[in-house]
């Protein structure tokens, strides 16, 4: 059927294939599937269809496909694919084709017989006089006068009148009557996918479509019902499927957002949790260390104030206040700091490195290391055993023995997948026993490091606290004072021991507390390098101050 059709070029000179995949299957896939066509049935319905409109018009004539199938075009047979020529063109185009061939294949013998019978049917009674019964055979055996054998049997009660029961039976017994009509289904059916296919699709007909069958008349119109009815009950599961789809995943979505509010719960409940037991934990010298750090801020608050020369001694109490405050605060953050290391050493080494090992072990990495020691310890264990028994277990024994401490070999790994969970029970807990030592001497060489580290930073950070309130306030011991002279509303500085004074503020040396010349490098004299507050005064010439950036121009010396 499909070679030499399959061989030629189709329309826009595609291959039929081609054709039937981006055309014809994209048009009619619904309809086809509706009618329970696959798509490799289709395709060869499509290429019957081909090799019949050898003239590539897309369409054939009755005629044509009569010929296709050796057949005589008879009154009946131009009858059965004349209903779908909907606009009385006298042709066919593929869909129309498609529809009549399953519609007519997929008969069975009560449809056939109700199909003939209600072309004369017009009047839609349910029974045909003798002159229509006449008309039937004469169309069914392409004839111009009925057999009068088959007349005698059609009116065998003499009463000139057959019902579509009576015509029914009657066919069941003596079947030649409409011979012709099932000759021509067997051609179609051998020639499209074989009979067997299409006694297959009769009883799927026979489910899917009785109703109709049983109750609509013979035309392209109730064959249209059929399919709108099917296409809609198509949507229908469809849109019920989505909405079952739409339901799950808003149910899905609704657990998602449980699930989110639970651990969000959760989690504030555990961070309140670690709070409420930081309070309850919190010890004497964190809470030295918190009082320390407000009064520091407090002091460097005090320093920030505008006194004038009469409140000089205020300033000098405020300044003794402050250094004060800075050491105290740096002594109780070193206490408070060694208490929380010795509380984290105390706890690396107790019930929390446990229940921490613990947690690891739960997680991918730590399940595969505690499996793996689990083979290694039980590996030895059954090598050992085997070594105490008798000759053949002690030659069997070096299969369990590994050529490298601390690998597993084929015949452990074997043995442990054949063990039972009991039969692993001992070897497991002296494999979950090492892991948690050794998580545990590893967390405390972890702390030990990252303890030594946060030290080394506190003291980075004391270091650069007292270069930062000494270049903000000045040293301990200086004699020089940031004053508010209210005459002429601006800052002044102030030597309370030389009474010299400046309106910009001077390079004051942090060492000896003598005046640097703003263009001098260094203190002349006591010789120290000048510090990082005091490059931002520096006047010079060379490159020494401009690494610095003084946003916001109160100690530049060209700011007044």
């Amino acid at each position: 059927m499909g070679g030499g059709a399959s061989a030629r070029r189709y329309l826009g000179g595609m291959k039929p294939e081609k054709y039937f995949r981006t055309v014809c299957w994209v048009e009619l896939e619904e309809t086809l599937t509706i009618l329970g066509f696959s798509y490799d049935n289709a395709m060869n319905i499509f290429e019957a269809f081909i090799e019949i409109d050898a003239d590539n018009s897309a369409e054939m004539s009755v005629d044509e496909f009569h010929k296709y199938l050796g057949q005589d075009v008879t009154k009946f047979s131009e009858r059965v694919f004349g209903i779908l020529d909907t606009d009385g063109s006298g042709m066919l185009n593929f869909k129309e084709f498609a529809v009549g061939v399953w519609n007519y294949c997929t008969y069975d013998e009560h449809l056939i017989t109700k199909f003939a019978f209600d072309i004369f049917d017009v009047d839609h009674m349910g029974k045909l006089d003798l002159a229509e019964c006449d008309a039937l055979v004469r169309m069914v055996y392409n004839c111009n006068r009925a057999d009068p054998e088959i007349m005698a049997k059609i009116d065998a009660n003499k009463d000139g009148e057959i019902t579509i029961d009576e015509f029914s039976e009657l066919v069941a017994t003596d079947r030649y009557i409409l011979q012709p009509a099932f000759d021509l289904q067997k051609a179609i059916r051998m020639r499209m996918l074989g009979v067997k296919y299409w006694e297959t699709e009769t009883q799927k007909r026979r489910v899917w479509f009785s109703g109709f069958d049983s109750t609509q008349q013979n035309s392209w119109e109730s064959i249209k019902e059929i399919l709108l009815i099917k296409q809609k009950e198509r949507l229908e599961q469809k849109e019920h499927e989505e909405d079952l789809e739409k339901a799950e995943e808003d149910e899905k979505m609704q657990a998602i957002q449980e699930r989110a509010r639970r651990e969000q719960a959760e989690r504030q409940a555990r961070k309140d949790k670690r709070v409420r037991a930081l309070k309850e934990q919190e010890s004497e010298e964190d809470r030295q260390e918190q009082a320390a750090v407000k009064h520091l801020q407090d002091a460097r608050t005090e320093m920030e104030l505008d006194l004038s020369f009469y409140e000089l001694h205020l300033r000098a109490d405020a300044r003794r206040v402050l250094w004060e405050s800075t050491h105290s605060y740096i002594t109780k953050a070193r206490a408070a700091r060694k208490r929380r290391e010795a509380t984290s050493l105390k706890r690396a080494v107790g019930g929390d490195s446990e229940a921490k090992a613990d947690e690891y072990i739960n997680t991918k990495e730590g399940s595969e290391k505690l499996r793996h020691e689990v083979m290694v310890i039980y590996g030895k264990q059954v090598h050992d055993k085997l070594g105490d028994g008798n000759q053949v277990q002690v030659a069997v024994a070096p299969l369990f023995e590994p050529k490298v401490e601390g690998k597993v070999t084929p015949a452990t790994k074997l043995t442990v997948e054949m063990s039972s969970v009991s039969a692993l029970a001992a070897a497991r807990e002296q494999a979950r026993k090492l892991l948690i030592e050794d998580f545990r001497q590893q967390e405390q060489s972890d702390l030990a490091a990252a303890l030594e580290k946060q030290a080394k930073d506190q003291e980075d950070g004391f270091e650069k606290l007292i270069r930062d309130i000494t270049g903000a306030y000045g040293t301990a011991e200086t004699r020089w004072e940031k004053l508010w002279d209210e005459q002429y509303e601006m800052h002044y500085y102030y030597n309370w021991q030389t009474t010299v004074s400046y309106w910009e503020q001077p390079a004051i040396c942090e060492r000896c507390d003598n005046f640097i010349d703003p263009m001098d490098v260094r203190c002349f004299v006591c010789g120290t390098e000048r510090s990082e507050a005091n490059l931002k005064l520096y006047h010079g010439l060379s490159a020494l101050g401009e690494p610095v950036d003084d946003d916001d121009g109160e100690d530049d010396p060209d700011a007044g």
